[in-house]
Parts: C-alpha cells; structure tokens; sequence
C-alpha cells in the first residue's frame, strides 16, 4: 500500500483545516481527535474511489474492443477497490504513523482528544549556546505550518496550475525541510516584508510550486504584477508576514562573537564557525612554526634569531591565484581554484585580503627571538582564512547530509511499505 503518499495526503487534509485562513495559524479551531480521523478516512477513501469511478466512466467506450483493454481497465478497477479495502483494514496503523508524523508541526492532541498546538518551548535565548540553535527547530508554529502546506504542483499546455496527484489521488506536499531552506537561501538578507515578497515573487515565478505559498502571503498572484501591499488589509496578514520576516531575518546576520588573540588581534566571526574556525587557525600556526623549526619552513633561523626567508617568498608574487595557493600551500595552508570559485564577493574580497595581509607581515617580521604561535604577527589573517574553509567545508557536509537524509527518508519509506506487501 501506498503509505507514504497515504500519510502525505491526510497530513494535508488536516492542515488544510486547521490553517484554513491566515487567522488560524495563530489560532486553532477546534478540533476532536475521533472527528478528525473518521473525516480523514472518508476523504481519503474518497480520493482513491475517484480513481475508481474514472475507470467505470471510460469503460463502455472499451466494451467492444478486442484489443484487451478492457481486461486492463477492470485490472485498474479492481486494483484501486483493493488498495481502498487496505486502507480500510489498516487505518489504526495510519493513523498512529500520522500522529507521529504531524508531532514534527507541533500538533498533539490534549486528555480531552482535542488537538493543540504545541509551540517549542525549549531553549529561548536564556543563556543558550548561540552555536546549538536549530534554525528549523527553533521556527514558530504559525510559520512551521505555513511553509508545511505548499503543494508540489503541475502547470498544463495553458498554464493552468493543477495539483501534481498522488499514488491516492491525494496531495502531494513539498518537504518542509526544503521549503524552509529554499525561502531561508532567497529572503534572510531581505531588507523589509516588501522586499521580501519580492523575492518570494521571484521564487514562485521561477518555481510553480511556491505560487500558493506567494499568493497566500500577498493576497495575490504573482502574475498579477509587482508587488503591492493594497491587498493586506486584516491584521491577522500583517501578523503573518511580520512572523515570517522576523524567522528569516533573524537568521542573517548570524550571531557574531569578538575573538581577542594571543597576540593582542581582535577578530570577529560568526558564532557557529567560532570554535572550528580557532582550531583551524591554531592547526595552520603550528604548521607555520613547526616547519620553520625543521628547516624547510617560510621562516629560517640563523644565529638564533628567526628571519624571513626571502628566497622562498620571492617565488610567491600575489600576481594570480595560483600563486596565492601555492603561497599558502608552502605555509601548509590548503586551499584550491574549487573552494574559491565557490566563494561570494565578499569572500573572495576577504581571501585576497587575507592572503596579501600574511605575506606582508611575514616580510616586515625580523629576529624573531622566541618562535612561536604566539610571536606571530598575522594570526588574525589566518583566524580568516580558517573561516572561510570552514564555510566551505560546512556547505560540502550539508549537501552530504542532505543526500544522506534522502537516502533515509526513502529507505524507511520503503520499509513502511514492505508491511503491506
């Protein structure tokens, strides 16, 4: 049986109630646990049954075919009556499967069977780690149900938009996980709730999918025309558009944190790359140091003083880019034309910046008595350059886990699925 589009499609039902206008994302209507899932199973069979009877509609035209089509069609027939008796035989499995799943919005139901919504109550800024925060997590209900119940959708020969259906019939719904992402990538550096629905425009006229989710928040299609506020008019539209602002804004810029180093430099970073990005820098330091201490390092020692050696800094001019990685691979500091390309300005600004600023500090130091990370005057260029390869780094491990996480999901739904093989 079709579980997961099953599930899917009643998560939707039900969300579709509950958030039937923008006013009851913040207020839930009530709504009884046995109601709710005697109602669910009817529209859900009812979905499939509508398969069903499509079949029986076009079966008099294939009455008198030879061609076997007509076996097909009643195959079809008898299949769809099949999976609809598996539904019916199997709905207290749904609907314990759907109850763990819609606890991921928030949504349980009290000791008197009525639903609620449960709000994180965890972790609110007292004293918290701004490195451990779930972004995702951390997102209101109102919000989280929002982003929830964007339906993946078709657009026909006439530019129709259509729901993309189901196994069942039903909806189809885009992770939330993704949509998260993907309005967190195009909004958090979105200037006013203006701005912001003009990306979120942008979004949905590239992607059909993200229409519904545009048209809900501004009143009005994207086809329509440029942004315009006229149609927000109910407090309750605000209150919503101000909710998501205020989710995704708060996510650029992130937490910075003021780094004061051994040797007196202040460097600021951003909280969730503070401590690799330290660890890092110290890690290319001590490289920096060590090698230098054997002889084969940018720092040579004579008569117990160390010193630039000049020999080996005059085969780096910072004239192109490869000549800055083969610098900064001589002071045992990888980086590469794909890490850079996969920079922004800013970044890339920041690199050069970076790179130049250590070379002219290693030029300008001289007898140096007491050799150490410590002694080193350009630490805080190198905290930079630990920073931005732990931005890249992260992003190779997100995109890791984010295929490993499909992998998962459709490996457990295949699981759920092979019970009613």
């Amino acid at each position: 049986m079709q579980v997961h589009d099953t599930i899917e499609h009643m998560t939707y039902l039900t969300l579709r109630n509950i958030i039937a206008n923008n006013e009851s994302l913040f207020s839930v209507p009530e709504l009884n646990q046995t109601e709710l899932y005697s109602r669910l199973k009817g529209e859900v069979l009812a979905s499939v049954g509508q398969v069903a009877q499509q079949y029986k509609d076009i079966r008099p035209q294939f009455e008198k075919s030879t061609g076997g089509q007509l076996q097909e069609i009643d195959n079809k027939i008898d299949e769809t009556v099949d999976l609809m008796q598996r539904i019916d035989d199997s709905w207290t499995y749904l609907t314990k499967k759907h109850k763990e799943y819609i606890l991921s919005f928030g949504i349980t139901f009290d000791e008197a069977d009525q639903l609620q919504l449960e709000e994180d109550r965890s972790n609110k800024g007292y004293n918290s780690d701004a490195t451990k925060i779930d972004n995702f997590k951390k997102t209101g209900a109102a919000v989280k149900l929002l982003l929830a119940t964007v339906p993946i959708v078709t657009v026909n020969e006439n530019a129709d938009v259509r729901f993309s259906p189901s196994t069942i019939n039903g909806v189809k719904l885009l992770p939330v996980t993704q949509t998260f992402i993907t309005v967190l990538e195009n909004v958090s550096n979105a200037t006013s709730m203006e701005n912001m629905l003009e990306k979120l425009r942008d979004v949905a006229l590239n992607d059909p999918n993200y229409l519904s989710l545009y048209k809900r928040l501004s009143g009005r299609s994207a086809n329509e025309g440029a942004v315009s506020l006229d149609n927000i008019t109910e407090r309750h539209q605000l209150t919503l558009l101000a909710a998501l602002f205020k989710t995704f804004k708060k996510q650029n810029p992130i937490v910075k944190i003021v780094n004061v180093l051994e040797n007196g430099e202040t460097v600021v970073s951003e909280a969730n790359l503070s401590t690799a990005s330290r660890q890092m820098s110290q890690q290319y330091l001590n490289s920096i140091v060590t090698t230098s201490k054997r002889g084969n390092g940018i720092f040579k020692q004579v008569g117990g003083v160390f010193n630039p050696d000049t020999k080996k800094l005059s085969k780096y001019p910072l004239n192109t880019l490869q000549n800055m990685f083969n610098f900064l691979g001589g002071l045992g500091i990888p980086f590469n034309a794909k890490e850079y390309n996969n920079f922004d300005v800013g970044q890339k600004k920041r690199f050069a910046s970076a790179v130049n600023g250590i070379k002219k500090s290693i030029e300008q130091s001289k007898d140096i008595k007491f050799f150490s990370t410590k002694s080193l005057n350009f630490a805080g260029q190198i905290l930079n350059l630990a920073t931005l390869k732990v931005i890249e780094e992260e992003k190779l491990i997100e995109n890791a886990m984010l295929q490993g996480n499909k992998l998962y999901n459709n490996f457990m739904f295949f699981k759920i699925n092979m019970f009613f093989i």
